[in-house]
């Protein structure tokens, strides 16, 4: 079976894919056509002269809603909601981001007031109908809806988790009366206890889902043009993929479509190499995303908020993003202290070194005139930097910093590593974790320039950088499974609970999770589930996630998801104790359905020179130093490099600062250690 995955990156869009029928792995990186992604998801597909016709399966990962969501361009999303609260999404959850900071302002909700709406109506927590639903002014308001030409807007009522028998009937009224309208249920998007987070996950759904339902048609459009006839599925935020229908139907869940897949692409590797705890460093050119694998397993965070005290309910894969990668703008701020990122300079126009209109330094304009960059052979020869461009810009910003151009370069870099170091330091040490213990894969474009830097200043003592280490985002697309989740709440104290009504719950989950795979005419025997409960001490406001891996429940289960959960707490919080009362809060199931053939296969490194190495002066630790330089084609497993080196591929670049060591794997991967 032949499958090529596609991720759509702020800089470049990548690709990588197995064909079947040569029997070839086949990679590709294009510049990120950023007014029409589509431009560039066809571009990266004939870079590498694929035949449509043939391709079975098409993954494709991007950043389309992720933009729109940070920076808003998407359409006003009116709010239905019970009369009383309308400003719940507003009031938010009482949280502060600073603590001690009294000028602080949270961020705008993401639909104004006068776009929430409130509909007389009232149903209890256990479901039963308190006031009836007022459907004369949902006409009203449907009429209103008609007249402003509304494309999309979400419904959510307090209690609908319990019963959606409002909602419904206001979605019915709705699509009786609007021309073409877009409804979101917040009972269709999850049934937990919460308001908040199913309301601004409602708003989500309904914002995105005209974007991401053109966008799709678009390119699906395209991809059919071109002989195209296979499975077109979508990487979501919890680390699956789902068909395009069932994406326009949960748009917010692809907020997180590019980082997932990375994150898949580092499991894989660890897979590979027999390494189960993996720190997976994505740096591409707008931006650097921090994930975690523990015991082989992603970690998954249902506390993702779209920005501060504005949560999202449904779990995603859990992503530490900064404003960091080869494209961020080095810049002097107030006190005159020099600064990098999180500005960047894009695909367009880029680093000043593209010389396509750029005029601020980057990261990308310090490695090349330190020599970590070759202007003639980056991305494989098929863009010329220039030289002389990046210099001026830099020395222009040294002037003001009294500091040797030089110098001014290697403090960008410098800066750069702390920020991405900082980064790994938020996703491990502050949750509990120590980055000692794992292995880092360093990957994207620049990724593999910096990890080796990064996990010096970290302690850690080996990094990973995967033969496709420039396109493993797109790898990770490659080898992800069509995965639903669906959730409910279950507020029930543990020693209340009878095992079988908890086993019965699960199985309720697990029949709906069923119906949306029948949908794709999968069978029940393709599908596998995991089961979490989601568990807090009585009066807490937050919960941890508990596994549930017992094939039938029974009294011996709920006291082991109670020591489980006292585990888990003490892991991430610091503490525990059982003379506190434990009470289940919600449940949660994922099904998945494995997609394609999970193998990993090495796509063939373009050769360099003849002789396979050479050296060139490259300025580490304030001077120039006699370098080896490699060509990634022709390494062979086995071998040793000893830094200064540069290894050199199609689609990233490979650091090995003075005092580091590498060797090649059996799988040609790259291991880098240092000897601080």
């Amino acid at each position: 079976m032949s499958t090529i995955a596609v991720d759509v990156g702020g800089t470049h869009t990548d690709l990588y894919g197995w064909l079947s029928d040569e029997q070839k792995a086949v990679h590709g990186k294009v510049p990120t056509t950023s007014d029409d992604p589509t431009v560039g998801v066809m571009n990266a597909l004939g870079s590498v002269d694929v035949d449509l016709s043939k391709v079975d399966t098409f993954m494709h990962g991007s950043t389309i809603a992720t933009n729109a969501v940070i920076e808003g361009e998407y359409a006003v999303t009116p709010l239905i909601t019970t009369k009383g609260f309308r400003d719940l999404i507003e009031i938010g959850r009482y949280h502060r981001e600073e603590l001690y900071n009294p000028y602080q302002s949270k961020p705008n909700p993401l639909t104004d007031r006068s776009h929430r709406y409130t509909i007389t109506e009232r149903i209890d927590d256990s479901g039963e109908v308190t006031e009836p639903l007022d459907e004369q002014a949902v006409r009203d308001l449907a009429d209103e809806l008609q007249r402003n030409g509304v494309e999309s807007v979400a419904v959510g009522f307090v209690n609908s988790y319990a019963n959606p028998e409002h909602e419904q009937r206001v979605k019915e009224i709705l699509t009786e009366t609007v021309d073409d309208l877009y409804v979101a249920l917040s009972s269709e998007l999850s049934r937990k206890l919460g308001s908040i987070a199913r309301f601004n996950s409602t708003i989500m759904n309904a914002a995105l889902e005209p974007i991401m339902a053109d966008y799709l048609d678009d390119l699906n459009g395209k991809l059919v043009d071109d002989g195209f006839s296979g499975s077109f599925y979508v990487i979501r935020s919890d680390g699956g993929v789902a068909g395009t229908a069932q994406t326009k139907r949960r748009a917010e869940s692809t907020i997180l479509s590019g980082p997932a897949a990375g994150v898949r692409g580092s499991q894989a590797i660890g897979e590979t190499v027999g390494q189960s705890d993996i720190i997976g460093m994505d740096i591409g050119g707008t931006s650097t995303d921090v994930s975690l694998v523990e015991d082989g397993e992603p970690l998954v965070t249902t506390e993702y908020e779209v920005k501060f005290d504005i949560p999202l309910v449904k779990p995603m894969l859990d992503v530490t993003t900064i404003g960091s990668g080869g494209g961020s703008i080095a810049w002097i701020d107030d006190g005159g202290s020099l600064r990098v990122g999180p500005q960047s300079a894009g695909a367009d126009p880029g680093p000043v070194c593209y010389d396509m209109g750029g005029t601020d330094p980057t990261i990308t304009d310090a490695h090349l005139i330190l020599g970590r960059l070759d202007p003639e052979t980056y991305l494989g020869g098929t863009r010329t930097l220039d030289e002389e461009a990046a210099h001026d810009s830099i020395a222009e910003l040294a002037e003001k910093l009294d500091m040797d151009v030089l110098e001014a370069a290697e403090g960008i870099l410098e800066i750069a590593n702390e920020n991405m170091a900082a980064a790994v330091r938020e996703t491990t040490i502050e949750r509990g974790q120590d980055p000692r213990d794992y292995s880092l894969v360093g990957f994207g474009g620049c990724g593999p320039m910096h990890a080796g830097e990064v996990a010096r200043s970290l302690d850690v003592s080996s990094v990973i950088i995967p033969s496709a280490s420039g396109v493993l985002s797109a790898v990770g697309g490659t080898v992800m499974d069509i995965r639903y989740n669906d959730d409910k709440t279950f507020y029930t104290p543990v020693e209340a609970v009878d095992p079988s009504e908890l086993e019965a719950e699960f199985q309720d989950l697990e029949q709906e999770i069923l119906a949306r795979f029948s949908e794709g005419g999968a069978t029940p025997e393709e599908i596998s589930f995991e089961r979490t409960a989601e568990m807090r001490y009585v009066g807490q406001t937050y919960e941890v996630d508990v596994p549930v891996t017992d094939e039938s429940l029974d009294a011996g289960t709920i006291e082991q998801l109670i020591e489980t959960f006292h585990e888990q707490h003490e892991q991430e919080y610091g503490i525990s104790s059982d003379q506190f009362p434990v009470t289940f809060v919600n449940l949660r199931v994922a099904g998945s359905r494995q997609t394609v053939d999970h193998g990993f296969r090495n796509a063939e490194m373009s050769g360099g020179h003849d002789d396979g190495s050479g050296t060139r002066d490259v300025y580490f630790n304030s001077e120039w130093q006699e370098t080896s330089i490699y060509y990634r084609g022709d390494l062979e497993p086995g071998m040793n490099l000893d830094g200064p080196a540069i290894v050199e591929d199609d689609h990233s670049t490979i650091t090995l600062n003075p005092g580091m060591n590498a060797s090649v794997d059996k799988h040609e991967n790259i291991i880098i250690r240092s000897s601080n």
